[in-house]
């Protein structure tokens, strides 16, 4: 389970350097990061991630999947949404 900021302090922008937006999905990069550096401790597998989630969080998993920013050859990326 992850936690991360929503509405105004995960995704409020001035459409500048100062303050860009979308630190929530920030958030959920270096999450996915941080599974893949220690998916083996817990007995995972750093080359096969799941990332699903259910309305706002099926978005994100989708955003996530086409984002360059995780573009990785050795993650798997499935989208999963539920209604």
């Amino acid at each position: 389970m992850l936690k991360l900021m929503f509405s105004v302090y995960g995704f409020l922008s001035t459409g500048d350097k100062i303050l860009p937006g979308n630190v929530g999905l920030w958030d959920q990069i270096w999450a996915l990061k941080w599974v893949k550096t220690n998916a083996e401790v817990f007995g995972g597998d750093p080359k096969n991630i799941l990332v699903m989630g259910s309305g706002s969080g099926a978005a994100c998993a989708s955003i996530l999947a086409l984002s360059p920013r995780t573009e990785d050859s050795e993650m798997s990326k499935f989208v999963e949404a539920k209604r």
